[in-house]
């Protein structure tokens, strides 16, 4: 789950957008104030682009679900 999470703000990633060459995927919040360097990867990695991860979205989305049903279910114990 911790990938699921961004670098930045430790939280499961809102509107991800995922970061050319290295891959990394971030808060499109966070990562609007690196636009220059990856946040995980420093000054040695420079933005090439940037694009909205509309499948991790929908990853995160079911995860969030699975963890509520869960929840739910240790409730009911």
């Amino acid at each position: 789950m911790k990938s699921l999470k961004c670098n930045f703000c430790n939280k499961f990633i809102k509107e991800p957008v995922t970061v050319i060459p290295c891959g990394h995927s971030f808060c499109f919040g966070c990562k609007k104030a690196y636009e220059k360097e990856c946040i995980k990867c420093g000054p040695k990695i420079k933005v090439e682009a940037m694009y909205r991860n509309e499948l991790l979205d929908d990853i995160i989305s079911m995860v969030k679900i699975v963890q509520t049903l869960k929840d739910s279910l240790k409730q009911l114990n």
